[in-house]
């Protein structure tokens, strides 16, 4: 069980079980995106989250974590590491 403020920001307990992750990163894989995608986004436990980072992996992409979640660091990851691909909640964006 892990915690996440989802897109409302408010903390709930959120149970993910590794169940169909593989089979849903390969459905996903055939979206449009290309490989070798440099992706930034805020680490969740959602399934959502969890199949696009099988994605960017079997794609041989690159995770761009953040230590912190503000605009000015969002930006600069972008900027520096040539982020093509980002996800996050609106709660994220409030900052």
């Amino acid at each position: 069980m892990s915690y996440t403020s989802g897109t409302t920001g408010d903390p709930k307990g959120v149970v993910t079980t590794p169940w169909r992750l593989p089979e849903r990163a390969l459905h996903a894989a055939t979206w449009t995106m290309p490989h070798f995608p440099k992706y930034c986004g805020r680490c969740r436990c959602s399934t959502a989250t969890l199949v696009l980072s099988w994605t960017v992996a079997m794609l041989g992409g690159t995770h761009v974590c953040l230590r912190k979640v503000d605009a000015q660091s969002i930006l600069g990851a972008m900027r520096d590491h040539g982020v093509n691909h980002y996800c996050a909640a609106p709660i994220v964006h409030n900052c």
